[in-house]
């Protein structure tokens, strides 16, 4: 399944909430009020994009503990042909939309959990894709 078709499945409210959870976890100082707004504005915008399908790109999921605490995180890696993990914060919305998402991480993780942990790395540098 593309990213693009997983992100139709979303459900707003438990994204939010996964960001809100991110933020804290991470103790990044945050707006409370603002990020549903800002996490619906890149739903929206995401929604809009027409994606660059590439069946190459696989977007793989996984839970690791942090270093410093042992809490569980999500971490997002996107490996290609040549096997090399890659980030997707600094890659085009639009190309990671037609990223295949790893079919195994969907079955052993929630939707939105999936779709948040992607966007949380999409988002990284900001939630505008400039």
């Amino acid at each position: 399944m593309y990213f693009y078709e997983l992100l139709k499945k979303c459900d707003f409210n438990i994204i939010t909430e996964r960001f809100i959870e991110q933020y804290e976890l991470y103790k990044i100082d945050f707006d409370r009020n603002e990020i549903p707004k800002k996490v619906e504005q890149v739903i929206i915008r995401l929604k809009e994009i027409n994606p660059i399908i590439n069946n190459r790109w696989v977007i793989y999921v996984k839970k690791v503990n942090d270093e410093d605490d042992s809490t569980e995180l999500f971490d997002v890696t996107v490996f290609g042909e040549e096997d090399i993990p890659y980030s997707i914060s600094a890659t085009p919305w639009n190309e990671v939309l037609g990223y295949i998402v790893d079919a195994e991480s969907i079955k052993k993780y929630e939707i939105n959990d999936l779709i948040s942990a992607i966007l949380w790395e999409m988002t990284y540098w900001g939630y505008d894709e400039r």
